[in-house]
Order: structure tokens, then C-alpha cells, then sequence
């Protein structure tokens, strides 16, 4: 007799059986297929594979996300504890979490539309920040000296030596790649050539009149904006954004931490996908403008620590215990080309300096984009995201924080919840008659509830009496009990895009709670220990795509944010590219970057000795 479906599911799980065998595997309906060795995961099987499964848990198999179906004949049934994963998000009898199946056999997959990593609503525009055009490269104009009659008038080592006496100094720094491409253009006979240099050293060597071009990106954790500048007027000539791969690998930063830290071929790895896709995105903008990627002549990144440590290829290890120290927190110029990126080899990419472990380069652009809008009073400035960074501005100084409110906002660890993409419930309304009227992203039927969707509903069910302050559910026509307690139901299954129902559960309301109470209590103590009080705040600043669409007045009434007139609210849009491209065009822009971080004191929530108490306090909601 052949071996039982549990041992063969026990044979599959430990990896054992025949290792240096491949199997086929084939995705529906993206119509993809991939060959991977033996006791590979599903779950990596779709990432070589090309197909989007979403995984917020990085493949541990805690979040429940990565549901796919397999044929029955397989007979790979899910054990107990994984079916009772599954029962929660409501999967059939077929269903498997990918990153829970290791391969043994060909297969067909069928991937269902809610674990699909649908491309999200990005928000790449904010406003310019008013900075003097002053770039760090500069360029000369030159004039190339007559060939020496000894065969070299046209050779690399001749135009090198021949710019280093027409700009008059012997000490200029030319690395060969730099002139090693130019053989179209002139070289001697009193020919010009424009040199665009970084301080001593020669960034790129092209014809006079050539564009002159800056990259600024700003890598999120969840999503990637890029913005091509002409440093010579600082106007931003093309955008664009795209979600971050490493999605794929873990949704939060702990996640990928934790998968960097297997072994230096992940780490390289995880920075390898997404140096392509900010190549990707250098490629699209140069399209869309007509322009070279060779006239790119600097570029600035932004990122969370963790992102700024991976792309720069720094160790991640620190970050990932505590006490979460950066391995650099000053500002870094690099070689952009020796980390991946597609332009000429002179060129230097400049990294802004971070404030610490989990307040990194993109708080500080976004302060550097936005703290003199509101030059004198106390500010509050917050990006709201997985990790909410807090900003506190007062007339004796700024102070800091990282809240971990986890990835609630983005769709993860709700039962219907989902990214701002097509078929999001972004606006929600419940009426007195208990009527739920609602908008959703591309204003087709409705799939699930993205970030702030779910900030309006927990919002609503609190206004409308349905849950109390302790968020537990009340009697109301709307609320039924379910299998997993009690839900609300937002959209019945028949007005659907997918035909299941959209419910908002009891649990639910517990992860907005903590992602609200951990906000709350990061602004509270950063408030006690300015010794100022939630009046004293003149403006608050909300960045970050969830800081751009979410209700300011929903996060008021649940006590996320302090209660305060709706006037002295600000939603900026990404300020991090937009400081990002600050940086870009201005030196003094980096300059005061590089002030700010220093200005910016951390304090450290976990080890408050108020943060607890302040916490517990702030689960109530409104």
C-alpha cells in the first residue's frame, strides 16, 4: 500500500523525499508555469514564477493571506491547524496556504482573486518645496587640447589626461568607465566636451547642450516612487511609481529583515528585485520625457532604515532585535552603479541620513519637505503607515518616535480588507436607518475594504452606537454571529465583484484598535515629555499615501489622532519625494537634511515608562 495523505503531507512538510527531482508547476488563471526542485514552497514557487500571491507574513504562515486551491486528486489536504487558518478567511474544501505546501509532484494551482497582490493606488504628487536650484554636481564646458602627434589624440587615456589640463587640475579624479563610452564624441582638435563633475571627481563626459538629470526615489515598504528632474530649472519631468517587490518576501519590515538574515544570498537577493524595479521605473520616465538614462547624473534615495540598509547592501541583522539600532545614520554617497542601478558608472547616488532604527531617511525628507510650511508653533507631523513615524516640532526642539501600528492600514489582518485597488471600499457611511453607503476605488462593485475604508468603518460603527467604546459588538440589524463571533455586514454577496460577502468582524475592530492605541500613545508621550498638551499643537502634517485618502475627522472621532478642528489638519501627499527631489536640486537642501536628523531626538516607545499605561488607556475608541 502506498503511504497515507497525512504521511506524505508529514514527508512534504520536513522537506525529505527526492530532493534533487523537479516538478512542474503551473499557476491559473495568470496561465504560468515554473520548474522547481523537490520541498519547494508554493509560495516561492509563484515568486519564480512571476505571479503576485499576496503573503503580508513573508511565508511563515501566520497571516493566512497566500490561499490557494489545488485539484482534489492531489490529495494534499490541509492538517488541522492550517484548516482552522483556513475556515477564518472563509476557504473551501481545496484550499491550501501556499507558503504551508511544499512541492513533491507536478501541480496545478488556481489562485483566487483575494490573494491576488493587486497593484495599489500610489500617490506619487505633493507640492514642491520652495529650494534654490543648486545641485551637487557642477559642469564645465571644455575645451579638449590638440592630439599629441604620438597616436593618442583620440584614446580613453588621452581624453582623460586632456580634461584634467583643461580644467587645470592634475589632481581631478577620472575614473576609466566614465570616458571608457565616449568614442562618439570628439576628442582633440580643440573640440568641446561638457564635464559634469562631484566635487573633484568626473561624473560623466558628454556633448555640450546634453540634458542634465537627477533620480530621486523614495523606496517604501510597500510601494516605489521615482521622479526624474532637470537640475538645471529643479522641474520634475516625469513620475512614476510601482509597488516594491519585496512584497513578496514579507509585507512588513520585520519580515524582511528576518529573510535577509537567512543567509547573504537572500539579502542580495532582496536587494537585487528592487534595484530592478527602480530601473524599471528609470527606464518608463526616460521614455515618457525621450531622454537617455546616460543623462542621469545624480541620484538621491529615501527609505525606512531597514530599505536604506538593503539597498545600500548594509547589514540588517540590528535592526531586526533590540534595541533596533542603525548599522549608519549618516548621511552615504555610493556608486550608483555598484549597487545595480542602470546609469553611467560616475555617477553617485546620496542616501539622507536616518535618526534611528526605525525612524530612517524618508521621515527625514519628509520634515525637510514640510517643516517650513509651518515655520513658527508646535507641529505635529506624522507618515502613517505600517510604521507610523511621529514628528513632535516645538520652539525648544523636535522629538521623535516609530509607533508599530502594522500593516492594518494597508488591508492586512482584516477579514475583507484589502490594498487601495480596484474594488476597495475607500469611503464609508452607515446611515441612522443602519444603511451602509459606501465609495470604492474605480467605482465599480466592491472586493474588500482597504486602509481608509476601514478607518471609516470602525469610525461609523462607533458614531452610530453598534460597537462601544471597548469595541465590542451591540445588538443591531446589521451585526450577526458568525462561526469566528460577531461581523457587521458591509456588502451582501449579491452586489459583490466575487459573489462572498464583505463583513467586518469583531476581530477586526481589535486590529484597528491596536494600530490606533499604538498611534495614540507614540503622540502622547512625545506631548508629555514637551510638556505640552493636545491644544498646544497648532498643525498636524499627514504624509504618506494612507496619510493622503484617509478622513482626518474618522481618526479623530475614534481618538487616533488628537481632538483639534479639522482646519489645523494638513495632508501633504508623499512629502518623502518631495524632500527626496528637495535634495536632489539644492546641496543646502542636504545640508539641512543632514541638521534635522541630528535635531530630531528618538524616543524610545518600548522602554517608556509611560508607554504601557498610555497604551492600554488608548484601546478605548472616541
Amino acid at each position: 500500500m502506498g503511504e497515507s495523505t497525512a504521511q506524505r503531507n508529514r514527508s512534504i512538510a520536513s522537506g525529505t523525499g527526492d530532493s534533487d527531482r523537479e516538478f512542474e508547476v503551473r499557476f491559473s488563471p495568470f496561465v504560468r508555469h515554473v520548474r522547481v526542485g523537490a520541498g519547494t514552497s508554493l509560495l516561492v514557487a509563484a515568486r519564480r514564477a512571476g505571479v503576485g500571491i499576496q503573503s503580508v507574513c513573508g511565508g511563515t504562515g501566520s497571516c493566512s493571506l497566500c490561499v490557494v486551491e489545488l485539484e482534489p486528486e492531489t490529495g494534499l489536504i490541509a492538517p488541522a491547524e492550517e484548516r482552522e487558518d483556513l475556515d477564518s478567511v472563509g476557504a473551501g474544501p481545496n484550499a491550501r496556504l501556499a507558503c504551508r505546501v511544499l512541492v513533491d509532484r507536478d501541480l496545478n494551482v488556481s489562485v483566487p482573486v483575494r490573494s491576488f497582490m493587486a497593484s495599489q493606488r500610489l500617490h506619487l504628487e505633493a507640492f514642491e518645496s520652495a529650494v534654490e536650484v543648486e545641485p551637487a554636481v557642477t559642469v564645465r564646458v571644455v575645451s579638449l587640447p590638440e592630439p599629441d602627434g604620438q597616436g593618442e589624440g583620440n584614446g580613453v587615456a588621452a581624453v582623460r589626461r586632456g580634461i584634467c589640463m583643461a580644467l587645470a587640475d592634475p589632481n581631478i579624479e577620472v575614473p576609466p568607465g566614465v570616458v571608457a563610452g565616449i568614442g562618439a564624441l570628439p576628442a582633440g582638435n580643440g573640440d568641446q566636451v561638457r564635464v559634469v563633475l562631484k566635487g573633484r571627481s568626473v561624473v560623466s563626459v558628454a556633448r555640450p547642450g546634453s540634458a542634465l538629470l537627477g533620480l530621486a526615489v523614495d523606496v517604501g515598504t510597500t510601494k516605489l516612487a521615482g521622479y526624474l528632474v532637470d537640475l538645471e530649472t529643479g522641474k520634475t519631468l516625469a513620475a512614476a511609481g510601482l509597488m516594491n517587490p519585496q512584497i513578496a518576501f514579507g509585507e512588513d519590515v520585520m519580515a524582511r529583515i528576518a529573510y535577509a538574515m537567512r543567509s547573504p544570498q537572500d539579502a542580495r537577493e532582496l536587494r537585487r528585485v528592487v534595484v530592478d524595479r527602480i530601473n524599471h521605473l528609470v527606464r518608463k520616465m526616460c521614455r515618457t520625457v525621450r531622454v537617455s538614462s546616460r543623462d542621469i547624473v545624480d541620484v538621491v534615495a529615501v527609505g525606512n532604515t531597514a530599505m536604506h540598509h538593503i539597498l545600500l547592501g548594509l547589514p540588517v541583522e540590528q535592526l531586526g532585535r533590540a534595541p533596533y539600532l542603525a548599522v549608519e545614520t549618516d548621511a552615504l554617497d555610493v556608486n550608483a552603479s555598484d549597487i545595480g542601478l542602470e546609469v553611467e558608472p560616475g555617477v553617485w547616488l546620496h542616501a539622507l541620513p536616518n535618526v534611528a532604527g526605525f525612524v530612517g531617511a524618508d521621515h527625514v525628507a519628509f520634515l525637510l519637505a514640510t517643516l517650513d510650511i509651518h515655520a513658527d508653533g508646535v507641529v505635529l507631523g506624522l507618515d502613517v503607515g505600517t510604521n507610523t513615524e511621529i514628528t513632535l516640532r516645538t520652539p525648544d526642539g523636535m522629538l521623535c518616535c516609530s509607533c508599530a501600528s502594522g500593516p492594518v492600514f494597508e488591508g492586512a489582518h482584516i477579514r475583507d480588507g484589502m490594498r487601495a485597488s480596484k474594488g476597495a471600499i475607500e469611503r464609508l457611511r452607515i446611515e441612522e436607518s443602519g444603511q451602509v453607503e459606501y465609495q470604492t476605488v474605480g467605482g465599480g462593485a466592491p472586493v474588500g475594504l482597504c486602509g481608509s475604508g476601514v478607518l471609516d468603518v470602525v469610525a461609523q460603527l462607533r458614531a452610530r452606537g453598534i460597537i462601544s467604546a471597548s469595541g465590542a459588538f451591540r445588538d443591531h440589524a446589521g451585526v450577526a454571529q458568525g462561526s469566528r463571533g460577531k461581523a457587521f455586514l458591509i456588502a451582501p454577496r449579491q452586489v459583490t465583484a466575487h459573489g462572498e460577502q464583505v463583513l467586518f468582524t469583531a476581530e477586526d475592530v481589535g486590529q484597528v484598535q491596536l494600530a490606533k492605541a499604538a498611534i495614540r500613545a507614540g503622540t502622547e508621550i512625545l506631548l508629555e515629555d514637551a510638556g505640552l498638551k493636545d491644544s498646544d499643537i497648532g498643525h498636524v502634517v499627514l504624509a504618506g499615501t494612507f496619510g493622503t485618502y484617509l478622513d482626518p475627522a474618522s481618526a479623530v472621532s475614534i481618538g487616533m489622532f488628537p481632538d483639534l478642528p479639522m482646519s489645523r489638519f494638513q495632508q501633504v501627499g508623499n512629502a518623502a519625494g518631495a524632500g527626496a527631489r528637495a535634495a536632489l536640486v539644492s546641496v543646502r537642501a542636504r545640508e539641512r537634511a543632514a541638521e534635522i536628523a541630528e535635531a530630531d531626538t528618538y524616543v524610545e516607545l518600548m522602554t517608556h515608562s509611560r508607554f504601557a499605561d498610555i497604551f492600554t488607556e488608548s484601546l478605548l475608541l472616541g
